[in-house]
């Protein structure tokens, strides 16, 4: 188990969650905000781990896999969904262009 996850680890995985569920890319400037924050954030984990009565560090990378895991979920999904809407049986879009005849 890997025992040096940190804050930056988490908000990545957090990113490519936010973008798998979007569809849209994060852009740089929020990235930047979001790495400083992450910085700041790692040294609040490390106090914390000396002060809590469990494995931090072990329950930081349980909580880094499933943020990947469910990543890896929807993105699946998502690829799933589009190969179906553009696979050879999928049927195209008709819309009729003839005009409704008139009553006598």
């Amino acid at each position: 188990m890997d025992t040096k996850t940190t804050a930056g680890d988490l908000a990545t995985a957090g990113e490519g969650i936010v973008e798998a569920v979007t569809g849209k890319v994060i852009s740089g400037r929020t990235r930047a905000i979001v790495g400083g924050v992450a910085g700041a954030g790692n040294g609040l984990l490390e106090g914390m781990a000396q002060h809590v009565g469990f494995d931090l560090p072990g329950v930081l990378s349980g909580v880094l896999s499933v943020l990947k895991g469910a990543t890896q979920i929807v993105a699946a999904s998502r690829r799933k969904k589009a190969e179906e809407a553009s696979g050879p049986d999928a049927s195209p879009v008709t819309t009729s262009t003839a005009s409704p005849q008139a009553a006598p």
